[in-house]
């Protein structure tokens, strides 16, 4: 029997684990967050489940505590835990503090408009 051989691989067994679960909580630590309601929106409307076609309450944003973590997510829908349900907002209604990867371009000419997430260009000088 090799022993020195069955001792790396435990150790390197060990070793893999404990990566894992540092990175696990460095996930958690890091999880995205509705930071608050998109300009003009005064009411969140709040779903059961993502598209349902009507929401069954709504909360005015004032009464909002942000950041909400967010639990799950299925297209545009966010799922928030809220007075102690988990409840589904439209992402359209919320801002999310998600990093969105871009490369800045500079160009000799004024850019032209294009739809995109808030804050996209931001840092871009």
């Amino acid at each position: 029997m090799n022993l020195p051989k069955i001792q790396r691989q435990l150790r390197a067994f060990l070793l893999l684990g404990v990566l894992m679960a540092g990175g696990a909580s460095a996930q958690t630590a890091s999880q995205d967050q509705v930071q608050g309601a998109l300009k003009g929106v005064s009411t969140l409307s709040l779903y059961t489940a993502a598209y349902d076609a009507k929401p069954v309450d709504s909360v005015a944003v004032k009464d909002v505590h942000f950041p909400l973590d967010i639990l799950a997510v299925d297209g545009d829908f966010l799922q928030v835990r809220w007075s102690g349900k988990a409840v589904w907002l439209d992402g359209a209604q919320v801002s999310v503090s998600k990093p969105v990867p871009y490369d800045c371009v500079k160009v000799a000419r004024k850019p032209t408009k294009t739809a995109a997430i808030q804050g996209a260009s931001t840092g871009c000088q």
